[in-house]
């Protein structure tokens, strides 16, 4: 992940990666600060829609369970303010809207 990041965070690499990752960045209930690169198509002007895979297996997901959470979206090479909530189970999404 460490890797992507970086790639996603550099001027001249992104295009590699940017047209299908961004970076989902967030404080967690503890206080930490997350930054995550995930998957996502658009779902029209200002929205995202990340689908997370095996989500059994991870836990990132479940902090924006209970209502829209504020977030952060490194996009293109642009941090955007955004609000962010899971729904639906089998397969969870996590509908991402960009405030700014």
């Amino acid at each position: 992940m460490a890797i992507v990041s970086f790639v996603l965070r550099t001027r001249g690499l992104r295009w590699l990666l940017d047209r299908r990752l961004c970076e989902i960045r967030y404080t967690s209930a503890r206080g930490r600060a997350v930054a995550l690169p995930v998957a996502y198509r658009r779902a029209g002007e200002g929205a995202l829609l990340v689908t997370v895979g095996r989500a059994g297996r991870k836990t990132w997901w479940r902090h924006f369970r209970h209502g829209p959470r504020p977030c952060r979206v490194l996009l293109r090479g642009r941090v955007v303010p955004a609000t962010a909530e899971a729904v639906g189970t089998a397969p969870v999404t996590v509908f991402v809207t960009l405030t700014g």
